[in-house]
């Protein structure tokens, strides 16, 4: 039995997500400030537990994969230990999906022997469909009140692709004590996979590292850096189709072109589609890679614009962050941070013309001798964990 035995009659929350112990990006980062601020203001315990997953040789086979060197049974998170559950890639699974449309019945049962170690908890937080699957689970065998939280292309994307992940989202849905979403935006979409659920919207914060540094402070970590007497224009995310990476390279070669005076180009992060990336680019491009995400607001505050493609976002964490410490955001309609940018730097993601607009746009902004300011609004993981700590409390039984 690997989870905490509680000798005290404190209640106990188990906060489940799919994740990886060697990645660490928008989503999983999202989780781990809900719960390193959630447990400020809990009167109950919180216990983490990530699902991973892995291949085996015939996997490893199919998906072209290298076998893993470690798979620790806990990681560090939010300042506390998170336990990892490992499943096993199941080529069953695979081949009656894709071929039959099936529900992965291996991953099924490893989620039922989950469960049953989860039966003396009051409440299952799950995130996204995979940690869902293990709530709905905890909520057949016992009864225990369970919420998902929907970050983005689990509600805006994926179900649409794919029946089956289709079926599964809407039961999780319908069957939720509370669906949680972290913005209204998602909660509309969810309304066309099935039009009855409990929802409400708790959004994503900001921590408060992120902000706008003096003028010599930035200035000396500009120097540091070698752009300290250029403009910088970034993107930070995943490089995968879903954030429109292969714009960038358009994007970057008209800006270059249009512009009188210094410039650098950043991107931060990694993804299926980064070497496609680099292969298109005409050019110079700093990629900083997956950098600590404490260390991200020093460099946001050497950005003066960053670019945001994405088709769709549920409520992104980079533009907000980078919002904070001053950065000018330009972004799609998609990204659903309209509510908190300038209308000018939303640029329609059905534009024939979105590489020419944002290019037009991120000029204007770079030519600008307004100024810089941070984001204006109560976004903090404080007022989150506030929001879900509430919102916990008067879904756990009171017995």
């Amino acid at each position: 039995m690997f989870y905490h035995i509680s000798f005290t009659f404190m209640k106990k929350i188990a906060v489940i997500f799919y994740g990886n112990p060697a990645e660490n990006y928008g989503m999983q980062v999202s989780i781990e400030n809900r719960v390193r601020y959630l447990r400020q203001v809990a009167s109950y315990e919180i216990h983490p537990i990530m699902i991973t997953c892995y291949d085996g040789f015939v996997m490893r086979l199919l998906r072209k994969s290298s076998p893993l060197a470690n798979r620790p049974s806990t990681i560090s998170f939010a300042g506390h230990h998170c336990h990892v559950e490992w499943f096993k890639r199941s080529w069953l699974d695979a081949i009656g999906h894709r071929v039959w449309g099936l529900e992965p019945h291996k991953f099924l049962s490893f989620a039922d022997r989950i469960a049953r170690n989860l039966k003396d908890f009051d409440l299952i937080a799950a995130h996204d469909r995979f940690g869902g699957l293990v709530a709905q689970r905890v909520w057949k065998l016992y009864g225990t009140p369970y919420t998902v939280t929907w970050h983005g292309s689990d509600t805006h994307t994926l179900p649409f692709r794919d029946d089956m992940i289709m079926r599964q989202t809407r039961s999780l849905m319908h069957d939720a004590t509370q669906n949680i979403f972290v913005s209204p935006e998602l909660k509309e979409i969810a309304k066309r996979i099935t039009p009855e659920f409990n929802g409400v919207v708790v959004a994503n914060g900001v921590d408060s590292s992120f902000h706008l540094f003096s003028a010599q402070h930035r200035q000396s970590l500009r120097e540091s850096k070698g752009v300290g007497d250029c403009k910088v224009v970034a993107f930070i995310g995943r490089f995968c189709p879903i954030k429109n990476v292969m714009l960038l390279p358009d994007i970057f070669k008209l800006i270059a072109n249009q512009f009188d005076g210094k410039l650098a180009f950043w991107t931060f992060g990694d993804g299926p589609q980064f070497h496609d990336f680099k292969d298109a680019l005409t050019v110079p491009v700093t990629n900083w890679g997956r950098v600590d995400h404490a260390l991200m607001p020093q460099f946001l505050n050497c950005v003066d614009v960053l670019l945001m493609p994405s088709v769709r976002e549920g409520l992104p964490l980079a533009p907000l962050e980078a919002m904070k410490c001053g950065v000018q955001v330009v972004a799609t309609g998609g990204c659903n941070i309209a509510q908190y940018v300038d209308p000018h730097n939303i640029i329609s993601n059905q534009s024939p013309q979105l590489v020419q607009q944002f290019a037009h746009r991120a000029l204007e902004l770079l030519k600008s001798t307004a100024p810089r300011m941070e984001l204006a609004t109560d976004l903090s993981w404080e007022r989150t964990a506030q929001l879900e700590n509430a919102l916990y409390n008067s879904l756990m039984p009171n017995n």
